[in-house]
């Protein structure tokens, strides 16, 4: 264990997200010690800034995303913000996304408090390199391993899986299908004119689709990657900087057909396995598909994002302030 040396996580284990507690299981393999922010920093008010390494994710989303007048929000968070900087010289923002998917209506508060997390911060992490924004690069982590993935029978062909929103573009995906290919979709959706509008387009294209409109446990969906050849993604540009999607379909195996976009391209000048298309001649470019096996994908995704490549990346985060 690395002596006095702490990390404080906001959040942490209890919002139960995958991505967190796997980087948490990392910093504790490296022998950190980790605690939630604030309250750990709360408990240990008395350990020196020095030995404080703080890593807030999803800061200017989630302080938002609150039943409070949006003023009292945003206070708050710049309220902690600045106790964060009189606890710690080494403040770590991960940035995860371009625009917010749940904070509607507040997005002059979430402006401003980026501003100001841009300027708290010691370090900006993003999981690829981004243009416009100045930051350290670490491997998104893979948060999901199934077992015996390489020898699984792949009998579907295709999936798209996740909480169904407005921003990862389904109906866009669902209008240019080709008719004759079966799509498995797994997600929810609590959208009623969204789930509407994909049912109707469903039906008057009588696409061989099948919508299994529900909550998905992990185990289900883990099983069905594992089965999986093609996971397809059709995110809008400009609103994440990578999909946790992704990483978990070639943590399963899986080859990823995505659209085109900043991420896509990142991804698919990386790996083979990633299928770049322009959704306007979809159909034309899923016929022409190549799958590259599941032992290949497994394998070049293990060397890129695996274990050993994020807790070197992180050692060097961490160890510029000191830590």
């Amino acid at each position: 264990m690395k002596r006095n040396q702490h990390i404080y996580c906001y959040p942490f284990t209890d919002v139960g997200n995958a991505y967190i507690n796997k980087t948490i299981r990392l910093w504790q393999s490296m022998g950190y010690v980790v605690k939630a922010c604030p309250d750990g920093l709360i408990s240990d008010w008395r350990l020196s800034r020095e030995h404080k390494t703080i890593v807030l994710n999803w800061y200017e989303d989630w302080m938002l995303r609150t039943k409070r007048p949006v003023w009292l929000s945003l206070s708050w968070a710049l309220l902690l913000l600045g106790v964060f900087s009189l606890s710690s010289r080494n403040i770590i923002w991960i940035r995860h996304n371009y625009q917010s998917h749940d904070t509607q209506g507040r997005s002059i508060a979430r402006r401003i408090l980026v501003f100001f997390l841009t300027h708290a911060a010691s370090s900006v992490v993003t999981h690829r390199p981004v243009a416009d924004i100045s930051s350290t690069i670490v491997p998104h982590p893979l948060v999901t391993h199934s077992l015996h993935v390489e020898n699984a029978e792949r009998d579907i062909d295709f999936l798209w899986f996740g909480m169904v929103r407005e921003y990862k573009r389904l109906d866009m995906l669902l209008s240019e299908w080709p008719v004759e290919k079966k799509l498995l979709l797994l997600g929810e959706s609590s959208n009623a004119a969204l789930s509407e509008r994909l049912l109707r387009i469903i039906s008057q294209r009588q696409l061989k689709a099948e919508w299994q409109n529900r909550f998905i446990p992990d185990d289900e969906l883990n099983e069905c990657l594992r089965r999986t050849k093609f996971v397809v993604l059709a995110h809008d540009d400009k609103t994440i900087i990578v999909s946790g999607a992704f990483y978990h379909a070639i943590a399963c195996g899986a080859n990823v057909v995505i659209r085109q976009s900043e991420f896509g391209r990142f991804a698919a000048n990386q790996h083979d396995y990633v299928h770049l298309v322009d959704m306007s001649v979809l159909s034309a470019a899923i016929q022409n598909l190549r799958h590259v096996p599941a032992n290949n994908v497994l394998r070049d995704a293990t060397a890129h994002y695996g274990d050993s490549a994020c807790c070197a990346a992180w050692t060097e985060v961490i160890a510029a302030r000191g830590n």
